[in-house]
């Protein structure tokens, strides 16, 4: 697979050691990363270029009277 073409990954995560830790592991391998944090950035990336892969974290806007820290899922 590392000879194949750079294949681009987009990563979005509101967790920012959650990129770094993408980056350092899919960089070395060949692949351009891409990293958002928030769905508008992500959203915005999309716009500018094509990427063969996303890989998406599961999170939503936050809504007012949310506490802080909590997801969708608790």
């Amino acid at each position: 697979y590392r000879d194949l073409p750079m294949r681009k990954i987009l990563v979005v995560d509101d967790d920012p050691s959650f990129l770094a830790l993408m980056v350092e592991f899919l960089a070395p391998e060949g692949f351009e990363v891409v990293t958002a944090s928030t769905h508008e950035q992500a959203i915005a990336s999309c716009e500018r270029e094509r990427f063969d892969l996303i890989l998406c974290d599961l999170f939503r806007v936050p809504r007012p009277g949310d506490r802080p820290g909590t997801s969708w899922m608790d």
